[in-house]
């Protein structure tokens, strides 16, 4: 997998049709800028990276999207009432973008419940401590980085109910 989407990628920049700002281009230029290394080892460790993010990325983004499916699948309602916001909103001749967050409320629920209800990571977002804390006899000291186990406060709620718009 490593090798051939590099080569994928390579190819792509070779030819001039990759994004300017993709991953693999950047990272490559700062190391070959900003070091002494050779090229032949700023591109070991862009092919490295690469990996590890398209892989962190590719399962996260699984796990979302088979949690949506299914939760389509057990609530037929919930995707009809979703097609007709898409359908009063957009026009067959453009897909949603970001900026039409804000008139897609109905979306916007479902997106967060697929979060809420099915984490597609186990931690949540890191916070700072103010002042010195102690949990269960645990020092945690000011300015420490703690991450919230969203796994564990997900299954720790009682069962969730659909929210309806």
């Amino acid at each position: 997998m490593r090798d051939e989407l590099y080569a994928w990628t390579d190819a792509e920049m070779r030819a001039g049709t990759a994004d300017p700002n993709c991953f693999v281009a950047q990272c490559k230029d700062l190391l070959l800028q900003n070091s002494t290394m050779d090229a032949e080892s700023a591109e070991e460790i862009t092919i490295n990276n690469a990996s590890f993010f398209y892989a962190g990325g590719a399962g996260t983004t699984m796990t979302a999207v088979s949690t949506f499916i299914l939760a389509m699948i057990v609530h037929p309602d919930v995707q009809r009432k979703a097609q007709a916001e898409f359908a009063s909103f957009l026009r067959e001749d453009r897909l949603p973008n970001l900026d039409d967050k804000e008139h897609l409320l109905h979306i916007s629920c479902m997106v967060s419940g697929v979060f809420r209800r099915v984490p597609p990571l186990p931690t949540g977002v890191a916070h700072t401590c103010m002042k010195d804390n102690e949990y269960e006899g645990y020092n945690i000291p000011a300015g420490a980085t703690v991450y919230g186990n969203a796994c564990v406060i997900v299954e720790g709620l009682p069962s969730l109910k659909l929210v309806r718009i």
